[in-house]
């Protein structure tokens, strides 16, 4: 339906009878089985607002074609609508946990759920307070950890998550933290998706807010380069398009060659 091979239930049932799912399956019942998982999961996707019905037909609306676009599981994305438009309070801390109830991120284990970051979230979303929600949180500290500008060695020491399983954190975070930004948008809650772009930004690049914009403007600087820039007071690409060759090139970790090619991009961008 929502990739155009079916209509009705018929034909969703007369697809899937022709998978090798299907024929795995010993039973006579097997067709009924089918049917019935078939419809229920059509009364699903039409509960959630991704299908509607019109007699015999069903098909995708525009929430449902853009759930397939994005390749998310229909349940995750149901869940990110349901926990953004119940959201009290907009903290870091929430959106970071909302992204992070997908089943596709791994979890962090190490040591105890941050009381504070627990009661953050508890205090913006309507959640429980179980062992699945102590893992997420503590998943939560970790990424915090991380756009608060910690030390990789640092974060392996407190979480036990290495760099490339922390890239793998910022991967997933990059394609559904986006996702659930497109999805907000799509249900008119601007803010949410305004916000949920932001924190994806920071857990992509790892930063606080204040360097998102060197970052994400400037080939070359990095979180730990961005950093010396602003400590420094080149805080803005104005800032930066200001200044000289000699003034960023004497900084640490820069050079004249990446001091004229970062000043040129600033120049450009701000029609200096």
């Amino acid at each position: 339906m929502g990739g155009g091979y079916a209509k009705s239930i018929d034909e969703l049932v007369d697809f899937f009878s022709n998978t090798l799912g299907y024929h795995q399956v010993k039973t006579s019942l097997k067709t009924a089985l089918l049917r019935s998982k078939v419809a229920s999961a059509v009364d699903e996707l039409i509960k959630w607002g991704f299908m509607e019905r019109d007699g015999e037909l069903v098909y995708a609306t525009e929430l449902g074609r853009q759930v397939a676009r994005l390749y998310l599981d229909p349940e995750t994305a149901a869940r990110y609508i349901g926990l953004l438009k119940s959201m009290q309070k907009e903290t870091v801390s929430a959106y970071l946990y909302i992204v992070l109830t997908a089943p596709d991120f791994p979890r962090v284990r190490r040591g105890k759920a941050s009381r504070e970051i627990a009661e953050e979230v508890l205090s913006a979303l309507d959640v429980e307070e179980d062992e699945e929600f102590e893992e997420i949180v503590k998943t939560v500290a970790m990424l915090r950890a991380w756009i608060e500008e910690e030390d990789e060695d640092k974060i392996y020491e407190r979480f036990e998550v290495a760099p490339g399983d922390l890239r793998v954190y910022l991967d997933l975070f990059d394609w559904l933290g986006n996702a659930a930004a497109k999805l907000a948008g799509m249900i008119g809650l601007e803010g949410h998706r305004r916000n949920l772009e932001k924190v994806t930004a920071r857990v992509i690049y790892g930063v606080r807010e204040e360097l998102l914009e060197l970052v994400t403007a400037l080939r070359g600087v990095g979180r730990v380069r961005a950093r010396i820039l602003y400590n420094f007071g080149f805080r803005t690409l104005r800032d930066i398009a200001r200044a000289s060759v000699r003034e960023i090139a004497s900084l640490p970790g820069f050079g004249e060659k990446l001091a004229e090619s970062i000043i040129e991009q600033a120049r450009q961008l701000v029609k200096f």
